[in-house]
């Protein structure tokens, strides 16, 4: 729903994700519900939020074993932003994801930088 836009749909998903993150013990959840909001805040025009959401929900992901999950989703947000504040995130995510041999995930990230002028 997030990369689709759909914020109306996204809404009710986002708050039943944090209610079922703890007694569920999957706080990959609540990551994921704050990774589509800071989708939610690009798509706003709030760089800096989405960035301060969505950059520590990816991370975790990543410290919890989902490296690759945690480095896509952030490179699909990264794709959303066009400010220099994303620049130093979007080329460590293309590293990571090079990294993990997602060669043309890394590709697409770095052709977004460049795209953006950063």
């Amino acid at each position: 729903m997030a990369l689709l836009g759909d914020w109306d749909r996204l809404e009710p998903l986002l708050a039943r994700a944090r209610e079922l993150a703890v007694p569920a013990g999957a706080p990959a959840l609540a990551w994921i519900a704050d990774w589509a909001e800071g989708v939610q805040l690009a798509a706003a025009g709030r760089e800096a939020e989405a960035l301060e959401l969505a950059l520590p929900a990816c991370a975790a992901l990543d410290a919890r074993g989902e490296a690759y999950t945690g480095a896509r989703l952030c490179a699909d947000l990264l794709a959303r932003l066009a400010g220099p504040a994303a620049a130093a995130p979007a080329a460590h995510t293309a590293a990571r994801l090079e990294a993990l041999g997602a060669h043309a995930s890394a590709s697409s990230v770095r052709a977004a930088i460049g795209a953006a002028g950063r």
